[in-house]
């Protein structure tokens, strides 16, 4: 099997260019491998035995970039990877895949952050003892405000009369 036939997993090598599985490859990071694509093997290996724990899941990610799913399970997707190809894990969907909604099963102690301390998702699910708790990770307005910005904003009697001038002349 080739390694566009791998990136193109599940679907067919047939359903995407050699340019998109070549950018999908790059954004995942794994940018060296391109002028690979149409190898079934490398130095007399397949892929399988060519591509480290953390290059495979490398791979995942550039199938899903290219895919780009609109809802995506992971499950300790990101377990072969150091601290820093984690948040390039996460990073490269939430930057390449702007309209995915991501369910992910961690057994982190906190959730992955991008570089800049901004969060990938949005809240946890915590479970523990049979019972799921949410949890928000990203800070919410409190409720005065909140129920504020939700209320239509009142005219202002002086944008009326200046809005009506601007129609008689």
């Amino acid at each position: 099997m080739s390694l566009k036939q791998l990136v193109c997993l599940p679907g067919s090598e047939h359903d995407h260019g050699d340019t998109q599985v070549a950018a999908a490859l790059h954004k995942a990071g794994l940018g060296d491998f391109i002028e690979h694509l149409a190898q079934e093997s490398r130095e007399g290996k397949i892929w399988d035995q060519v591509l480290s724990g953390g290059q495979k899941q490398k791979l995942v990610v550039a199938r899903i970039i290219l895919q780009q799913p609109g809802l995506l399970f992971l499950d300790e997707a990101t377990g072969a990877l150091d601290p820093e190809g984690k948040i390039a894990f996460h990073q490269a969907i939430k930057d390449n895949c702007p309209n995915v909604t991501v369910i992910s099963v961690m057994h982190e102690a906190v959730a992955p952050r991008s570089l800049s301390g901004d969060e990938f998702y949005h809240s946890v699910v915590s479970i523990a003892d049979g019972v799921a708790t949410k949890k928000p990770l990203a800070p919410s307005l409190p409720r005065e405000l909140t129920t504020i910005l939700a209320q239509p904003r009142p005219a202002e009697d002086k944008w009326l009369r200046f809005s009506r001038r601007l129609k008689q002349k």
